[in-house]
Protein backbone atom coordinates (compact mmCIF):
# COMPACT_ATOMS: atom_id res chain seq x y z
CA UNK A 1 0.00 0.00 0.00
CA UNK A 2 2.87 2.38 0.73
CA UNK A 3 4.71 1.76 -2.53
CA UNK A 4 4.76 4.33 -5.32
CA UNK A 5 4.73 1.69 -8.06
CA UNK A 6 1.74 0.62 -10.14
CA UNK A 7 0.34 -1.85 -7.61
CA UNK A 8 0.68 0.42 -4.58
CA UNK A 9 -0.91 3.38 -6.38
CA UNK A 10 -3.88 1.36 -7.54
CA UNK A 11 -4.41 -0.27 -4.16
CA UNK A 12 -4.58 3.17 -2.54
CA UNK A 13 -6.86 4.38 -5.31
CA UNK A 14 -9.22 1.44 -4.77
CA UNK A 15 -9.24 2.17 -1.03
CA UNK A 16 -10.22 5.79 -1.71
CA UNK A 17 -13.21 4.59 -3.70
CA UNK A 18 -14.56 3.04 -0.50
CA UNK A 19 -13.99 6.15 1.61
CA UNK A 20 -16.75 8.40 2.95
CA UNK A 21 -17.43 11.32 0.66
CA UNK A 22 -16.43 13.92 3.23
CA UNK A 23 -13.09 12.16 3.59
CA UNK A 24 -12.61 12.35 -0.16
CA UNK A 25 -13.47 16.04 -0.15
CA UNK A 26 -10.86 16.66 2.55
CA UNK A 27 -8.24 14.75 0.56
CA UNK A 28 -9.09 16.73 -2.57
CA UNK A 29 -8.60 19.96 -0.65
CA UNK A 30 -5.35 18.70 0.89
CA UNK A 31 -3.93 17.95 -2.54
CA UNK A 32 -4.96 21.06 -4.42
CA UNK A 33 -6.43 23.63 -2.02
CA UNK A 34 -5.03 26.21 0.36
CA UNK A 35 -3.83 29.77 0.03
CA UNK A 36 -3.22 30.77 -3.58
CA UNK A 37 -4.42 27.44 -4.93
CA UNK A 38 -7.84 25.98 -5.74
CA UNK A 39 -10.64 27.86 -3.96
CA UNK A 40 -13.71 26.24 -5.52
CA UNK A 41 -14.12 22.51 -6.15
CA UNK A 42 -16.84 21.27 -8.51
CA UNK A 43 -17.08 17.47 -8.19
CA UNK A 44 -19.19 15.88 -10.92
CA UNK A 45 -21.60 13.06 -10.14
CA UNK A 46 -22.23 10.68 -13.05
CA UNK A 47 -25.17 8.35 -13.71
CA UNK A 48 -23.98 5.21 -15.53
CA UNK A 49 -26.64 2.85 -14.25
CA UNK A 50 -28.94 2.29 -17.22
CA UNK A 51 -26.06 1.73 -19.64
CA UNK A 52 -24.20 -0.68 -17.36
CA UNK A 53 -27.36 -2.36 -16.02
CA UNK A 54 -26.26 -1.89 -12.43
CA UNK A 55 -28.20 0.46 -10.18
CA UNK A 56 -26.24 2.11 -7.35
CA UNK A 57 -27.08 1.14 -3.78
CA UNK A 58 -28.11 4.75 -3.15
CA UNK A 59 -30.49 6.35 -5.63
CA UNK A 60 -29.52 9.55 -7.43
CA UNK A 61 -31.75 11.80 -5.33
CA UNK A 62 -30.18 10.45 -2.13
CA UNK A 63 -26.67 10.95 -3.48
CA UNK A 64 -27.47 14.57 -4.30
CA UNK A 65 -28.74 15.08 -0.74
CA UNK A 66 -25.48 13.66 0.60
CA UNK A 67 -23.39 15.90 -1.64
CA UNK A 68 -25.37 18.94 -0.54
CA UNK A 69 -24.46 18.00 3.03
CA UNK A 70 -20.79 17.67 2.00
CA UNK A 71 -20.96 21.15 0.45
CA UNK A 72 -22.35 22.61 3.68
CA UNK A 73 -19.78 20.89 5.92
CA UNK A 74 -16.87 21.90 3.69
CA UNK A 75 -17.94 25.54 3.62
CA UNK A 76 -19.10 25.82 7.24
CA UNK A 77 -16.51 23.75 9.08
CA UNK A 78 -13.57 23.03 6.80
CA UNK A 79 -13.05 26.41 5.19
CA UNK A 80 -13.23 25.55 1.49
CA UNK A 81 -15.95 25.79 -1.14
CA UNK A 82 -17.58 22.87 -2.94
CA UNK A 83 -20.42 23.24 -5.43
CA UNK A 84 -21.21 20.08 -7.36
CA UNK A 85 -22.44 19.11 -10.81
CA UNK A 86 -25.58 16.98 -10.94
CA UNK A 87 -25.66 13.79 -13.06
CA UNK A 88 -28.05 13.46 -15.98
CA UNK A 89 -28.66 10.31 -17.97
CA UNK A 90 -31.15 10.68 -20.84
CA UNK A 91 -32.00 6.96 -20.67
CA UNK A 92 -33.06 7.33 -17.02
CA UNK A 93 -35.24 10.28 -18.03
CA UNK A 94 -36.83 8.17 -20.79
CA UNK A 95 -37.67 5.30 -18.43
CA UNK A 96 -38.87 7.66 -15.70
CA UNK A 97 -41.33 9.24 -18.13
CA UNK A 98 -42.30 5.85 -19.51
CA UNK A 99 -42.94 4.35 -16.07
CA UNK A 100 -44.51 7.42 -14.50
CA UNK A 101 -41.70 7.82 -11.94
CA UNK A 102 -41.66 11.11 -10.06
CA UNK A 103 -39.50 13.06 -9.73
CA UNK A 104 -37.88 12.31 -13.07
CA UNK A 105 -34.14 12.44 -13.70
CA UNK A 106 -34.50 15.97 -15.07
CA UNK A 107 -36.62 17.05 -12.09
CA UNK A 108 -33.85 15.86 -9.75
CA UNK A 109 -31.24 17.81 -11.72
CA UNK A 110 -33.36 20.95 -11.64
CA UNK A 111 -33.84 20.65 -7.90
CA UNK A 112 -30.10 20.16 -7.34
CA UNK A 113 -29.25 23.31 -9.29
CA UNK A 114 -32.16 25.49 -8.23
CA UNK A 115 -32.36 24.52 -4.54
CA UNK A 116 -29.27 22.60 -3.39
CA UNK A 117 -26.28 24.74 -4.35
CA UNK A 118 -25.18 22.75 -7.43
CA UNK A 119 -23.65 24.79 -10.26
CA UNK A 120 -24.04 22.57 -13.32
CA UNK A 121 -24.82 19.23 -14.92
CA UNK A 122 -22.59 16.31 -15.98
CA UNK A 123 -23.30 14.35 -19.18
CA UNK A 124 -21.40 11.25 -20.25
CA UNK A 125 -21.93 10.49 -23.97
CA UNK A 126 -19.43 7.57 -24.15
CA UNK A 127 -21.95 5.52 -22.20
CA UNK A 128 -23.57 5.17 -25.62
CA UNK A 129 -25.44 8.25 -26.85
CA UNK A 130 -24.67 11.12 -29.19
CA UNK A 131 -25.23 14.66 -27.88
CA UNK A 132 -28.05 14.87 -30.43
CA UNK A 133 -29.13 13.21 -33.67
CA UNK A 134 -29.40 9.67 -32.35
CA UNK A 135 -32.59 9.19 -34.33
CA UNK A 136 -32.00 7.82 -37.79
CA UNK A 137 -28.44 6.73 -37.09
CA UNK A 138 -27.28 3.13 -37.31
CA UNK A 139 -25.97 2.75 -33.79
CA UNK A 140 -25.70 -0.20 -31.45
CA UNK A 141 -27.10 -0.03 -27.92
CA UNK A 142 -27.33 -2.39 -24.96
CA UNK A 143 -30.01 -5.00 -25.67
CA UNK A 144 -32.18 -3.57 -22.88
CA UNK A 145 -32.84 -0.54 -25.08
CA UNK A 146 -35.11 -2.76 -27.17
CA UNK A 147 -37.62 -2.64 -24.32
CA UNK A 148 -38.32 1.00 -25.21
CA UNK A 149 -40.18 1.81 -28.42
CA UNK A 150 -38.50 4.47 -30.57
CA UNK A 151 -35.55 4.55 -28.17
CA UNK A 152 -33.37 6.91 -30.22
CA UNK A 153 -36.11 9.53 -30.64
CA UNK A 154 -36.82 9.50 -26.92
CA UNK A 155 -33.13 9.85 -26.05
CA UNK A 156 -32.90 12.91 -28.32
CA UNK A 157 -36.02 14.37 -26.71
CA UNK A 158 -34.65 13.82 -23.19
CA UNK A 159 -31.43 15.58 -24.15
CA UNK A 160 -33.28 18.47 -25.78
CA UNK A 161 -35.32 18.97 -22.60
CA UNK A 162 -32.07 19.35 -20.66
CA UNK A 163 -30.51 21.75 -23.18
CA UNK A 164 -33.61 23.94 -23.34
CA UNK A 165 -33.76 24.31 -19.56
CA UNK A 166 -29.99 24.78 -19.18
CA UNK A 167 -29.83 27.48 -21.85
CA UNK A 168 -32.82 29.35 -20.41
CA UNK A 169 -31.52 29.23 -16.83
CA UNK A 170 -27.81 29.81 -17.57
CA UNK A 171 -26.76 26.37 -16.29
CA UNK A 172 -23.39 24.98 -17.39
CA UNK A 173 -23.04 21.45 -18.78
CA UNK A 174 -19.83 19.44 -18.46
CA UNK A 175 -19.53 16.64 -21.01
CA UNK A 176 -16.86 13.97 -21.41
CA UNK A 177 -15.26 14.67 -24.79
CA UNK A 178 -12.32 12.27 -24.99
CA UNK A 179 -12.15 9.09 -27.04
CA UNK A 180 -12.07 6.97 -23.89
CA UNK A 181 -14.10 5.18 -21.23
CA UNK A 182 -16.80 3.89 -23.58
CA UNK A 183 -19.36 1.44 -22.22
CA UNK A 184 -19.37 -0.58 -25.44
CA UNK A 185 -17.44 -1.09 -28.66
CA UNK A 186 -16.74 2.32 -30.25
CA UNK A 187 -19.16 4.00 -27.81
CA UNK A 188 -16.40 6.43 -26.83
CA UNK A 189 -16.45 7.84 -30.38
CA UNK A 190 -19.90 9.25 -29.59
CA UNK A 191 -18.17 11.78 -27.31
CA UNK A 192 -16.48 13.54 -30.22
CA UNK A 193 -16.66 17.36 -29.86
CA UNK A 194 -17.96 17.73 -33.41
CA UNK A 195 -21.15 16.00 -32.26
CA UNK A 196 -22.05 19.12 -30.31
CA UNK A 197 -22.17 21.41 -33.35
CA UNK A 198 -25.83 20.79 -34.17
CA UNK A 199 -26.76 21.11 -30.48
CA UNK A 200 -25.10 24.51 -30.28
CA UNK A 201 -26.70 25.71 -33.48
CA UNK A 202 -30.10 25.10 -31.92
CA UNK A 203 -29.09 26.27 -28.45
CA UNK A 204 -26.43 28.92 -29.20
CA UNK A 205 -26.36 30.34 -25.66
CA UNK A 206 -25.81 26.99 -23.98
CA UNK A 207 -22.89 27.04 -21.53
CA UNK A 208 -20.81 23.99 -22.40
CA UNK A 209 -17.51 22.66 -21.11
CA UNK A 210 -16.00 19.77 -23.09
CA UNK A 211 -13.68 17.75 -20.89
CA UNK A 212 -10.17 16.42 -21.52
CA UNK A 213 -8.51 18.62 -24.14
CA UNK A 214 -4.79 18.34 -24.40
CA UNK A 215 -3.15 14.97 -24.97
CA UNK A 216 -3.24 15.50 -28.78
CA UNK A 217 -3.27 11.84 -29.70
CA UNK A 218 -5.70 12.62 -32.55
CA UNK A 219 -5.19 16.00 -34.23
CA UNK A 220 -8.57 15.98 -35.98
CA UNK A 221 -10.33 15.25 -32.69
CA UNK A 222 -8.47 18.03 -30.86
CA UNK A 223 -8.93 20.54 -33.67
CA UNK A 224 -12.68 20.01 -33.47
CA UNK A 225 -12.58 21.70 -30.05
CA UNK A 226 -11.03 24.80 -31.58
CA UNK A 227 -13.41 24.95 -34.52
CA UNK A 228 -16.31 25.06 -32.08
CA UNK A 229 -14.61 27.93 -30.21
CA UNK A 230 -14.67 29.98 -33.40
CA UNK A 231 -18.39 29.52 -33.95
CA UNK A 232 -19.95 29.57 -30.47
CA UNK A 233 -19.32 32.09 -27.69
CA UNK A 234 -20.09 29.98 -24.63
CA UNK A 235 -18.10 26.81 -25.25
CA UNK A 236 -15.04 25.92 -23.19
CA UNK A 237 -12.66 22.99 -22.89
CA UNK A 238 -11.03 21.78 -19.70
CA UNK A 239 -7.59 20.23 -19.43
CA UNK A 240 -8.48 17.67 -16.80
CA UNK A 241 -6.43 14.47 -16.73
CA UNK A 242 -3.69 16.01 -18.86
CA UNK A 243 -1.41 13.44 -17.30
CA UNK A 244 1.32 13.95 -19.88
CA UNK A 245 2.30 16.96 -17.81
CA UNK A 246 3.31 14.57 -15.03
CA UNK A 247 5.80 12.75 -17.23
CA UNK A 248 9.31 12.34 -15.87
CA UNK A 249 10.60 12.78 -19.43
CA UNK A 250 11.29 16.40 -20.34
CA UNK A 251 10.94 15.55 -24.02
CA UNK A 252 7.36 14.32 -23.44
CA UNK A 253 6.38 17.52 -21.70
CA UNK A 254 7.96 19.66 -24.39
CA UNK A 255 6.15 17.72 -27.12
CA UNK A 256 2.73 18.25 -25.50
CA UNK A 257 3.54 21.90 -24.76
CA UNK A 258 4.45 22.48 -28.41
CA UNK A 259 1.15 21.01 -29.60
CA UNK A 260 -0.82 23.00 -27.04
CA UNK A 261 1.00 26.19 -28.07
CA UNK A 262 0.08 25.57 -31.70
CA UNK A 263 -3.54 24.86 -30.74
CA UNK A 264 -3.80 28.13 -28.80
CA UNK A 265 -2.21 30.11 -31.62
CA UNK A 266 -4.77 28.73 -34.08
CA UNK A 267 -7.93 28.70 -31.98
CA UNK A 268 -7.62 30.60 -28.69
CA UNK A 269 -4.95 33.27 -28.79
CA UNK A 270 -6.32 35.08 -25.75
CA UNK A 271 -6.61 31.81 -23.76
CA UNK A 272 -10.26 32.62 -23.07
CA UNK A 273 -11.76 29.14 -23.49
CA UNK A 274 -9.42 26.83 -21.56
CA UNK A 275 -10.48 25.82 -18.05
CA UNK A 276 -8.40 24.11 -15.39
CA UNK A 277 -9.53 20.67 -14.25
CA UNK A 278 -7.91 17.71 -12.53
CA UNK A 279 -10.36 14.80 -12.98
CA UNK A 280 -9.47 13.70 -9.50
CA UNK A 281 -10.09 10.94 -8.36
CA UNK A 282 -9.32 9.27 -11.69
CA UNK A 283 -6.05 11.16 -11.74
CA UNK A 284 -5.17 9.48 -8.43
CA UNK A 285 -3.95 6.40 -10.29
CA UNK A 286 -1.08 8.37 -11.84
CA UNK A 287 2.47 8.65 -10.43
CA UNK A 288 3.04 11.96 -8.65
CA UNK A 289 -0.57 13.03 -9.14
CA UNK A 290 -0.21 15.18 -6.02
CA UNK A 291 1.79 17.73 -8.02
CA UNK A 292 -0.69 17.95 -10.90
CA UNK A 293 -1.57 21.62 -10.41
CA UNK A 294 2.07 22.68 -10.28
CA UNK A 295 3.03 20.39 -13.18
CA UNK A 296 0.26 21.85 -15.29
CA UNK A 297 1.52 25.35 -14.56
CA UNK A 298 4.98 24.36 -15.84
CA UNK A 299 3.47 22.75 -18.94
CA UNK A 300 1.44 25.86 -19.79
CA UNK A 301 4.42 28.14 -19.28
CA UNK A 302 6.24 26.07 -21.90
CA UNK A 303 3.18 26.46 -24.13
CA UNK A 304 3.56 30.24 -23.90
CA UNK A 305 0.83 30.93 -21.34
CA UNK A 306 1.73 34.02 -19.29
CA UNK A 307 0.66 34.90 -15.75
CA UNK A 308 -2.45 36.82 -16.82
CA UNK A 309 -3.53 33.95 -19.05
CA UNK A 310 -2.87 31.42 -16.26
CA UNK A 311 -5.34 33.40 -14.12
CA UNK A 312 -7.85 32.99 -16.92
CA UNK A 313 -7.29 29.22 -17.03
CA UNK A 314 -7.56 28.79 -13.28
CA UNK A 315 -10.17 31.43 -12.46
CA UNK A 316 -11.69 33.89 -14.88
CA UNK A 317 -12.78 31.45 -17.58
CA UNK A 318 -14.50 29.17 -15.07
CA UNK A 319 -16.30 32.11 -13.46
CA UNK A 320 -17.71 32.99 -16.90
CA UNK A 321 -18.53 29.38 -17.71
CA UNK A 322 -20.49 28.80 -14.51
CA UNK A 323 -22.05 32.27 -14.41
CA UNK A 324 -20.61 33.22 -11.02
CA UNK A 325 -20.32 36.98 -11.58
CA UNK A 326 -22.72 39.32 -9.78
CA UNK A 327 -26.11 39.57 -11.42
CA UNK A 328 -25.91 36.27 -13.28
CA UNK A 329 -28.52 33.60 -12.69
CA UNK A 330 -26.17 30.99 -11.24
CA UNK A 331 -24.74 33.53 -8.80
CA UNK A 332 -28.26 34.52 -7.73
CA UNK A 333 -29.19 30.87 -7.12
CA UNK A 334 -26.10 30.37 -4.99
CA UNK A 335 -26.83 33.53 -3.01
CA UNK A 336 -30.30 32.19 -2.22
CA UNK A 337 -28.84 28.83 -1.15
CA UNK A 338 -26.32 30.47 1.18
CA UNK A 339 -28.96 32.73 2.70
CA UNK A 340 -31.35 29.83 3.24
CA UNK A 341 -28.70 27.62 4.84
CA UNK A 342 -27.98 28.31 8.52
CA UNK A 343 -24.43 29.40 9.36
CA UNK A 344 -23.31 29.90 5.76
CA UNK A 345 -21.83 33.28 4.85
CA UNK A 346 -23.08 34.53 1.47
CA UNK A 347 -20.30 37.13 1.37
CA UNK A 348 -17.95 34.26 0.43
CA UNK A 349 -19.38 34.56 -3.08
CA UNK A 350 -17.81 38.00 -3.46
CA UNK A 351 -14.51 36.29 -4.21
CA UNK A 352 -15.91 35.62 -7.70
CA UNK A 353 -16.48 39.32 -8.45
Amino acid sequence: MAGRGFIGRHLRWAAWLRSPRMRLAEEMHRLYGGSGRIGLFTPALIDYARWLDEEPRSDIASQIEVMEAVQKIAIRRKGFMIHCLAPYDPWRQVTDLQDGIQPTALDIVKQAVEQRGFVGVKLYPPMGFLPTGNKGRTLSYPVRADDTDDFQTKIDSALDDLYQWAEREGVAILAHAANSMGAGEKFSERAKPEGWRSVLRRFPNLRLNLAHLGEFHDKEWEDSFGKLFAEFPNIYADISYLNGGLSSQIADIRAIAAKLKLFLARFDQGVDRIVYGSDWMMLGREPDHERYLDALRILLIQAGVNDAQWRKVTSENAIRLYGLNSGQMARSRLQDWYRNTPSLDATLLQRFN
